[in-house]
């Protein structure tokens, strides 16, 4: 049966389609991390499901993501992961060299662990939005860079309050700076035709990472130091010759 748009949009009517956290999203294979580690709520992945089916009519109506927007939002990671395995699907016909565990993916998880610790900074989110994304962003990437966010997020379920977790955000500020504090590094993928993957933004541009670099490189400032005190030392050598030449010229 020929699945489309329009029957999409229908069956999907019900779902809030202003998410910022969807917005936020733009290729198949983000969509499938933010999924895995617990950015998108199963909600939140068929608001962005909807949008990107109404924005690209050139899909094929076999592809996975119109099976995906067939599925009732209530059941479909209930029995067999099904919503998992069709968005996993989905990001394969999108790009199929793309590893979920890899290096893009990673950074990518990044980018949206930090949102996601600023908007909770902004009053935007709960703590269990953060929360629920340490245990998959552990088990897909053992990263360095969680600090002590895993000690932070105990004992915080779906049902905690931020007054009941004041101490969440020391947290989250820490945890911030210690990201703010890493070397930036080029680890995007290919550009798409929509846009960029988000491991291509990262907080700090590499234009104004190479421009700090240059200017507070120690090595840098040394060099050009030494090269100017050996400009001093032949100018002071020139001086005195001619020094020496006008004494004798004149004495002798």
């Amino acid at each position: 049966m020929k699945r489309t748009v329009a029957a999409v949009k229908n069956n999907a009517i019900s779902l809030a389609m202003n998410s910022d956290s969807a917005k936020l999203v733009v290729i198949p294979t983000d969509a499938l991390l933010a999924h895995r580690v617990g950015y998108f709520g199963d909600d939140e992945l068929f608001v962005w499901a909807t949008e990107y089916a109404a924005e690209h009519p050139e899909l094929d109506h076999e592809s996975a993501i119109f099976e995906l927007l067939w599925l009732d939002p209530k059941m479909a990671n209930r029995e067999d992961n099904r919503l998992e395995a069709l968005i996993s699907a989905f990001a394969r016909e999108y790009e199929p060299a793309f590893k979920v565990d890899g290096h893009q993916a990673e950074a990518t998880a990044q980018h949206l662990f930090r949102t996601r610790l600023q908007d909770y900074l902004n009053d935007q989110c709960r703590p269990w939005d953060v929360c629920r994304m340490i245990g998959p962003i552990e088990d897909l990437f053992d990263p360095d860079w969680l600090g002590g966010m895993w000690n932070a997020c105990d004992w915080i379920d779906s049902l905690t309050a931020p007054a009941d977790c004041r101490y969440l955000e020391d947290a989250i500020r820490e945890c911030l700076s210690n990201l703010d504090q890493r070397t930036v590094t080029d680890s995007a993928g290919e550009l798409s035709q929509e846009g960029n993957s988000l491991a291509d933004v990262p907080s700090t541009t590499l234009q104004d990472f190479k421009m700090t670099s240059k200017k507070d490189d120690p090595a840098s400032n040394n060099l050009l130091l030494r090269a100017f005190y050996v400009f001093c030392d032949i100018a002071l050598l020139i001086l005195v010759g001619i020094f020496v030449f006008s004494y004798i010229s004149k004495h002798f």
